[in-house]
C-alpha cells in the first residue's frame, strides 16, 4: 500500500481519537503486524471496503482497551464487560475512523463504501489477513491503551 494511503488512515484515526476520546494518540507504522500478536485477550473488528476500493480494515486491541474506549464513548466509567451496546459503540467508532480515511484516500474515481463492523475471533482474523497486501499502524492512546489498525487491500 502506498505511503499516502496508510497516512490517510493515520490522519483519520488521530482526528477521530482526538475528537471522540479527547486524546492525542501516538502512531507508528508496523512492518509486519499480526492480528493479536502483541495483545492478551484481543478484540478484533473488521470493516469491509467495497466499490472503488476493496479490502478490509482490521482493528485489534486488548479487551481492556476496548472497554476503556466503550467507557469514554458511552459515558459509563468502569465498563467491565463487552455488552451489545458497547460492541455497537466500538463498531461505530471503528467505522468512523475507516470512513474518514476512505474520504481522504487519493484517486477515488468510483464510489466506495463500508460494510458494518464484524467481530472476529483473533484466529480467524489472522487467517483472513495472511497472504494479503497490507500495512498497519499501532496507536497508543494514553491511559486508554494500544490499538492496531491493519489495512488489507484486495
Amino acid at each position: 500500500m502506498p505511503k499516502s494511503e496508510w497516512e490517510c488512515f493515520e490522519r483519520a484515526a488521530e482526528l477521530v481519537i482526538r475528537e471522540m476520546l479527547r486524546l492525542i494518540p501516538h502512531a507508528e507504522l508496523l512492518a509486519e503486524p499480526d492480528a493479536g500478536e502483541f495483545f492478551p485477550n484481543p478484540v478484533v473488528l473488521r470493516i469491509g471496503l467495497k466499490g472503488g476500493r476493496s479490502g478490509s480494515v482490521l482493528f485489534t486491541m486488548p479487551e481492556w482497551t476496548a472497554l476503556n474506549i466503550i467507557s469514554r464513548l458511552t459515558g459509563k466509567p468502569g465498563t467491565m464487560r463487552l455488552e451489545p451496546i458497547g460492541k455497537s459503540a466500538l463498531g461505530e467508532f471503528a467505522g468512523i475512523i475507516a470512513g474518514n480515511a476512505l474520504s481522504l484516500l487519493p484517486g477515488q474515481e468510483s464510489p466506495a463504501f463500508l460494510t458494518p463492523a464484524e467481530w472476529l475471533d483473533p484466529g480467524v482474523a489472522g487467517e483472513s489477513a495472511s497472504g494479503r497486501e497490507g500495512t498497519g499502524l499501532r496507536l497508543v492512546m494514553g491511559a486508554v491503551g494500544p490499538m492496531e489498525i491493519r489495512i488489507l487491500m484486495d
